[in-house]
């Protein structure tokens, strides 16, 4: 309704009709539905309140508050501030700012200013609701710092989102809207990067930029991107560059995700037509051998025809192809040879025509666009060969229906016959588009010698911005081969073409130096760092590759210290080395000396691991038969001393350590006379052994003395004591120092030398018989023997319970302490005395006579025949005084009041006058 509506009633309807119908508030067909009612506009009775509604993010709570701020109250004395979310309410009657909520993210929210004096006086936010916050990267200066990858990998990356973005104030140099544009920063690894944006969810397309600066308020465009990759040249390897992403249309808050990588771009190929001829491309980079036999060299290409040239020279220059230099020849262009892969290459054009030899060669070909290389040669040996890589466009979408055609027509000069040998290897079958794909990347049609072919840029493939070339697909490398008769003329023409149409070029790529039909391989350097090694002492046999045709000089040499020295009587195509040096064999060819080849090869061995000396194995001829179990394996450590990843195996013959047949299957417990035994130390990381060897002997057991028993002293009457075990090995057997004492509860334990006594001085135990194991520490020959333990009483002393010992202060008469021996007589034991625990001198018997002073008095007495001891406590005590009163005469006045005799343990007391007269008698008198 218009805010101009005047005051009264007003009918409203509301309609809905067909789609795509012009609304008409009259309509009332059968269509749709009608909705009638009344709006009554009436005067409102107050004024107003006034406030402004400030949405609060959040985000670290995932919620907002909303900012109240009341300017005017309008008529009302209070307000009441309520939303419809959760029903809270506020009052107020302030001007000021009043927060309200918290309320989710991404929720309608209503906040309603209601006048408490007129209910009907109410204002309205209108819809709040903050959808998402904004991301950490929302702004340049907090871009999101990730890692480059400094190969042609995304293994960093970092994901991103649009949802909650804002516009940055930095001016939009690209494509889309940036009302939503988030930022990264990286640091870059190489001059040339690729920035890729993956996996992106919620909508088709995106937009990115790079820009390079310090300042995010003073940044510079370098480059832009749409949605997925774009290669930025002529960066600065250690500078930090920023990428802006946003959307691509300026609706608010879309929900869209990607992944994020940058990566180094690697390097392509460099193809060059100029600095050589054909000539020099066939002689000087394709052959390249001082005994070439190249003549008549022809060709054929575009710029024959007023057309683009499709033969030149190729570097892998550092990138992923697999050949480090070579020729190639291609259907169009060879400039547009090098990569990355950017689109279908279609150089050439009609004018350029095909190549009937080809067409010949394979049948319904109907060729273009041909490039053509044709030479004689004379092969050295009977064979030639040369290594090639297949590359068209044609693979992937078209590689089920169109192939390109290429041949490589060898014709022997004397019978005349001509053979391709462009062919899948093993077979006669032409190499092309049909004969070498995979379905990987069509599945439309089947794989054919899926392993020969190479590498696929693009779709399934690998990112075409990584290939070194501009074609989508490859072979791996191949090899052309064909026996020859040596020093005869073969002619040979190298043909490629376009098949029924100008358009989807390919090319051949040969390597630099490949055509062999004279040269000399050795092989690999044979290195301890590669792994390839022999062992010392193995002989090593160098083949100089090919066989050697007739009327040739086969010289072998070594070179030490730069001096090349020939090797007496090796003149063959191989020769046995033993030793570690650098080899050398050279090849003169029919006697001309200006034609001949050679090769080097490094040669090392890894060295033999050393069997050390060990000392003598002895065993036990338990049995006196001259024969005894030997462990083999116990001077294992002395054997392979510091060296490591070494395995000892034995045997009986030092021949059979060294071939390593017929081991000794149990050499920890391996029944023998005393005999040599050899010993094979084997490198597992080599492989390489060495071989060595101990002698074993017999040795006879121990011969023992059965030991006496030993006597403990049951001082406790407990019934144990603490024996010392070790007392009698002086008597079990003859120098008693060469040999090692156990102690064991059971006789197995002993046999097996299992749980042996802890503490043979200390052991304590009952009367028992223990075992004893002596072992010779030389042999380790062993004998067992018990040895019995039985216990001795202790001495029972005792004092008379009725007698206490007293004596007077400052006593200068002693008094005797007298000890009973209760199952023992004097003559049986030694006697010692001490006082509060130091020793009284000279008191040896049972009588102590000399006791002045008050304390513990302590016998200690120890039978003489088994040393048995033990020790009894007496008390002495002193009385307070020694003063007998002389009289008695209890009349008050304190003086002789009282009889006090309590210090002397009176029986019996009788008291006299002066006249003789008995006037008080009493027993146990004290006072």
């Amino acid at each position: 309704m218009p805010a101009t509506a005047p005051i009264g009633q007003h009918r409203m309807r509301i309609v809905t009709a067909d789609f795509m119908t012009t609304p008409n508030p009259c309509y009332n067909g059968s269509y749709g539905v009608t909705l009638d009612f009344t709006l009554d506009v009436q005067m409102l009775s107050c004024t107003l309140a006034e406030a402004t509604f400030t949405i609060v993010p959040d985000c670290d709570n995932d919620q907002i508050t909303v900012d109240v701020d009341v300017t005017s109250l309008g008529d009302a004395s209070t307000l009441t501030i309520s939303n419809d979310f959760d029903g809270t309410t506020t009052t107020v009657s302030t001007l000021d700012v009043f927060p309200v909520g918290p309320f989710p993210l991404n929720q309608d929210v209503n906040i309603f200013i209601t006048n408490d004096q007129n209910t009907d006086c109410v204002i309205s936010s209108g819809v709040l609701n903050l959808p998402a916050c904004a991301p950490d990267n929302d702004d340049c200066i907090n871009a999101t710092p990730f890692l480059a990858n400094a190969d042609d990998t995304c293994t960093n990356n970092v994901s991103g989102t649009l949802f909650g973005a804002t516009e940055s104030t930095q001016a939009n140099d690209c494509g889309g809207t940036t009302n939503d544009d988030v930022w990264f920063s990286f640091e870059a690894l190489s001059t040339d990067h690729a920035v890729d944006v993956s996996n992106i969810q919620g909508s088709f397309f995106i937009n990115y930029g790079v820009y390079e600066g310090t300042d995010c308020s003073a940044l510079t465009n370098i480059d832009c991107g749409f949605t997925d990759t774009l290669i930025v040249n002529n960066l600065t390897i250690g500078d930090t560059y920023y990428i802006r992403v946003n959307s691509n249309s300026d609706e608010d808050y879309q929900d869209i995700t990607f992944d994020l990588c940058v990566y180094s771009v690697p390097p392509a190929i460099i193809v060059d037509d100029t600095t050589y001829t054909v000539d020099q491309l066939v002689e000087d980079v394709l052959i390249n051998s001082p005994c070439s036999t190249v003549s008549n060299i022809t060709w054929s290409t575009g710029t024959d025809f007023g057309d683009v040239n499709g033969i030149g020279y190729f570097e892998a220059n550092g990138s992923s192809f697999p050949f480090e230099s070579g020729i190639m020849m291609t259907t169009g262009n060879v400039l547009d040879a090098a990569g990355p892969e950017t689109g279908t290459i279609a150089g050439g054009t009609s004018l350029w025509p095909g190549d009937t030899d080809l067409e010949n060669e394979i049948p319904n070909v109907s060729s273009n666009n041909a490039s053509i290389i044709e030479f004689d040669f004379v092969p050295l040996i009977d064979e030639m060969s040369f290594d090639f890589i297949f590359a068209a466009e044609e693979y992937g979408t078209f590689q089920c229906g169109y192939s390109d055609a290429f041949a490589f027509l060898l014709t022997d000069t004397v019978t005349g016959v001509t053979t391709n040998i462009a062919v899948v290897p093993g077979t006669t079958t032409p190499i092309s588009v049909f004969t070498i794909r995979d379905n990987a990347y069509n599945g439309n049609c089947s794989s054919e010698n899926p392993a020969l072919f190479g590498e696929f840029y693009g779709g399934a493939g690998l990112p075409p911005i990584t290939s070194p070339t501009n074609f989508v697909g490859r072979t791996v490398p191949i090899t052309a081969f064909s026996t020859v008769v040596p020093n005869r003329q073969y002619h040979i023409k190298l043909v490629i073409a376009d098949d029924g149409d100008t358009s989807h070029d390919s090319a051949v790529f040969f390597a630099a130096s490949s055509f062999q039909i004279g040269e000399v391989d050795l092989g690999a350097d044979i290195l301890l760092a590669d792994g390839n090694a022999n062992c010392e002492g193995d002989a090593v046999t160098l083949d100089v590759g090919v066989p050697v045709p007739a009327n040739t000089v086969v010289t072998w040499y070594t070179l030490a210290d730069g001096i090349q020295e020939p090797i007496a009587g090796e003149d063959g195509p191989t020769v046995e080395v033993t030793e570690t040096g650098v080899y050398i064999v050279e090849l003169v060819f029919n006697n001309n000396f200006s034609c001949f080849a050679s090769d080097q090869i490094i040669v090392e061995f890894f060295p033999n691991p050393i069997a050390n000396d060990s000392p003598i194995i002895y065993g036990c001829d338990s049995s006196n038969d001259a024969i005894a179990t030997f462990n083999l394996t116990v001077n294992d450590a002395i054997i392979i001393g510091t060296q490591t990843d070494i395995v000892l195996s034995y045997y009986l013959t030092e021949q059979n350590a060294i071939d390593q047949i017929d081991p000794i299957t149990t050499p920890t417990a391996y029944d023998s006379t005393a005999t040599t035994i050899y010993v094979s130390a084997e490198d597992t990381a080599t492989g390489c052994t060495g071989v060595g060897s101990f002698e074993i002997d017999l040795a006879p057991k121990p011969v023992l003395t059965q030991p006496q028993d030993v006597q403990g002293c049951d001082d406790d009457g407990d019934g144990y004591s603490l024996f010392n075990l070790t007392v009698n090995e002086a008597s079990i057997i003859t120098n008693a120092s060469d040999y090692i004492f156990t102690y064991h509860i059971t006789l197995a334990d002993a046999e097996t030398n299992t749980d042996a006594i802890l503490d043979p001085t200390a052991f304590d135990s009952n009367p028992t018989t223990v075992y004893v194991r002596v072992e010779d520490a030389t042999s380790g020959c062993f004998e067992t023997t018990t040895l019995g333990l039985i216990l001795a009483d202790a001495p029972e002393t005792t004092f008379d319970s009725n007698n206490v010992y007293e004596v007077c202060p400052n006593a200068s008469s002693p008094i005797t302490v007298t000890a009973t021996g209760v199952n023992y007589n004097a003559s049986e034991v030694s006697v010692t005395w001490y006082n509060e625990g130091v020793l009284i001198p000279g008191a040896n018997s049972l009588a102590l006579s000399t006791v002045l002073t008050q304390g513990t008095y302590t016998v200690e007495v120890s039978f003489i025949a088994s040393g048995c001891t033990a020790s009894e406590d007496v008390e002495v005590y002193e009385l307070e005084n020694c003063i007998i009163p002389q009289g008695i005469s209890p009349n008050g006045d304190n003086k002789n009041d009282f009889f006090d005799l309590s210090s002397f343990d009176v029986q019996s007391l009788e008291i006299f006058n002066r006249y003789g007269t008995k006037v008080y008698s009493r027993a146990n008198y004290t006072n």
